[in-house]
């Protein structure tokens, strides 16, 4: 007899009861990493759910961290161990074990990971000849797992009967004994060693679930000044908890964009991701989100309103697999301007979501939300002006193009030009994206720029009324 999804969810109500039982029993017990690390990457891959092409756009979602326990654990003379409190979606082939106290004879054999907390069906399977009561409308049975199809359970009765148990709305659950469940996902390993007994261990892995992304509150006060707070939204989705964690959050850093979108770099960038220490421990629980502090708060920031100019589009060439290395191919050109508000935050911090408000005497009121755009070498950031005037505009012109004989080297020669057809002088940022290729670097710059992140460079320059200024530069790109 088949069942519809509505009648197999009925099945698993008891499991899923005596699973969240089991896991909340665990999390009261807590404590038996002496130190857990975690660093969780964010990509920089500009997304058009994230803002799209404009000025602003901001990065998805990562969804990959590496996670790090130092435990004790003891190790038997059949050399099996239970590694509890992993997280369920951790890439297997990257996990690593290393014991302190043997660390050139204890080596993991065979491994293997055990998740029955989110998969009810596999816990079933392991549960095959072990006792189960299952709840019926007509009243409980109790007995012993045979056999389980998607239609049918098989059940050894007490009265040594074997009953036949169609998967339907009359199944209205099934217990399953505390002691034989996995409360967490765990890995089960086979070590081999020459000292069993206590060791000292070092395991970390890969996982998905984890991940992280930056978010920002500007509140504008009625002298011009900024109240600046920078949070870090973090979700975990692992099916663990990890608490009392140290916690790192980087982004950036060259070909961690090609593993979100499942493609593979010619070579690994040189660009050192951004990082940020959260100071103190950390609970990370499972299905929650919590926001911790990404840089202390600016009070009473000075702003000053400054024109940008970008030629090329936002986030240009971040998402190529391969280098652009012909010279004659199209360019992302998506010349542009517009007004912002700059402020000086103190420490680099990542672009991201800021909700603006207004302070008028003790009253908050609520302008909007937008994209704030943050220089990683300088710390400075900026927030969109809406209809303020633009008297800035920009052309952008290749003087020179060269692929290298060996075909593994690209030197561009650029020339950006800005004018300030306004009446009054004007700051100007000029920002470009270096979009051939993620290893880049600038042999020449007329004037000294700032590198603002992994694919970026940005000049400042101010422009009197009606001043032209021209910024050339060369670039080398490789692969």
């Amino acid at each position: 007899m088949s069942s519809s999804p509505g009648q197999r969810a009925l099945v698993f109500v008891g499991v899923g009861a005596a699973l969240a039982a089991a896991v909340a029993g665990h999390a009261a017990a807590g404590g038996r990493d002496r130190a857990t690390m975690i660093s969780i990457k964010r990509p920089t891959t500009v997304d058009p759910a994230y803002g799209g092409e404009g000025y602003g756009a901001v990065a998805p979602p990562a969804t990959s961290a590496y996670v790090t326990h130092e435990r004790t654990i003891d190790v038997g003379a059949d050399g099996v161990v239970k590694f509890p409190g992993v997280a369920a979606l951790l890439d297997a082939a990257t996990v690593e074990f290393r014991s302190a106290t043997d660390p050139t004879g204890t080596r993991v054999v065979e491994q293997r990971l055990v998740n029955d907390v989110i998969n009810p069906e596999a816990l079933l399977f392991r549960q095959l000849g072990k006792p189960v009561v299952i709840t019926l409308a007509s009243g409980e049975l109790a007995g012993t797992l045979r056999a389980l199809s998607a239609d049918a359970l098989v059940i050894d009765s007490d009265d040594h009967a074997a009953h036949i148990v169609p998967r339907g709305p009359q199944l209205l659950g099934i217990k399953l004994p505390t002691a034989s469940v996995d409360q967490e996902p765990t890995l089960e390993w086979r070590i081999t060693t020459a000292k069993p007994g206590r060791h000292d261990v070092v395991v970390s892995y890969r996982t998905d679930g984890l991940a992280w992304q930056p978010d920002y509150s500007a509140v504008l006060g009625e002298d011009g000044s900024v109240d600046l707070s920078a949070w870090a939204t973090i979700s975990n989705d692992t099916g663990s908890d990890f608490t009392d964690a140290d916690l790192t959050l980087t982004a950036g850093g060259g070909d961690g964009v090609f593993a979100t979108l499942g493609l593979a770099p010619g070579r690994p960038s040189r660009t050192k991701p951004q990082e940020w220490k959260i100071a103190g421990k950390i609970a990370l629980r499972a299905g929650q989100t919590v926001q911790v502090e990404l840089a202390p708060k600016k009070v009473g920031a000075k702003a000053k309103q400054t024109q940008v100019f970008e030629a090329l589009a936002e986030g240009a060439g971040a998402d190529n697999a391969q280098a652009t290395s012909d010279c004659d191919a199209y360019e992302p050109l998506n010349p542009r301007t517009g007004q912002y508000l700059e402020i000086e935050a103190g420490a680099p911090l990542p672009s991201g979501r800021v909700r603006l408000l207004r302070r008028v005497g003790k009253e908050l009121t609520v302008v909007g939300t937008d994209e704030l755009r943050a220089n990683a070498s300088t710390g400075v950031v900026r927030i969109a002006l809406s209809g303020a005037d633009v008297t800035v505009s920009g052309e952008r012109n290749r003087a020179q193009c060269q692929l290298e004989p060996s075909g593994r080297a690209l030197r561009e020669d650029v020339e950006l030009t800005v004018t300030n057809d306004g009446a009054a002088a004007a700051d100007v940022v000029v920002r470009e994206a270096m979009y051939r290729w993620h290893t880049w670097k600038l042999t020449r710059e007329s004037v000294k720029g700032t590198r603002a992140d992994d694919r970026v460079q940005e000049w400042r320059v101010r422009l009197g009324k009606g001043e032209s200024k021209t910024i050339s530069y060369s670039v080398q790109y490789s692969w």
